[in-house]
């Protein structure tokens, strides 16, 4: 319909980390709602409109556990790939956090439309600090079809752009 839609980082009333998403139709704000996952930090990096008119946010998460001992207590966190359908007034409707064995510190930054299923641009960096690309197949009720890893063991690759015509994934980086 033209309107204008945000994801960013936003803070939840108990001051977490979370999605902040506006729909705008240039003149004022339509709907807005701050979503935090859990008590776990949620940074959007990617946003796409459904055939339905709900949203997808798509970014990361950061799974807190509590480590605690006689002497401590402190959390850890691991980062996952994050990604969520939402009606715009908040609800959610399913969400996915993403675990890459050997990997951490993933990330959506791209969400396509392909067919009847979302396709994701995604990194991780390797245990040995290296980032590798990752493009996942979903279906349009958030499970994962596939996961197809694109970097070879002596390059570094990162992309930057992903696009779906005649049938074909077309990545650019």
């Amino acid at each position: 319909n033209g309107n204008l839609l945000i994801a960013a980082e936003g803070y939840s009333i108990e001051n977490q980390e979370s999605v902040y998403f506006i729909e705008t139709d240039g003149s004022r704000i339509v709907n807005e709602f701050i979503y935090n996952e859990g008590g776990n930090e949620l940074d959007p990096f990617s946003i796409l409109e459904t055939e339905e008119g709900n949203i997808l946010i798509g970014g990361f998460i950061k799974n807190r556990k509590l480590v605690s001992s006689s002497f401590y207590n402190m959390f850890s966190e691991e980062q996952m790939i994050y990604i969520g359908e939402f009606n715009k007034t908040g609800n959610k409707i399913w969400s996915q956090a993403i675990y890459l064995e050997g990997y951490n510190e993933g990330i959506c930054n791209k969400i396509i439309k392909a067919k009847n299923e979302f396709i994701l641009l995604c990194h991780a960096q390797k245990i040995d600090g290296n980032i590798t690309p990752f493009i996942i197949r979903m279906d349009k009720v958030g499970n994962v079809k596939k996961i197809v890893k694109l970097s070879s063991n002596t390059n570094i690759v990162q992309l930057s752009d992903i696009h779906y015509e005649n049938n074909l994934v077309k990545i650019i980086g």
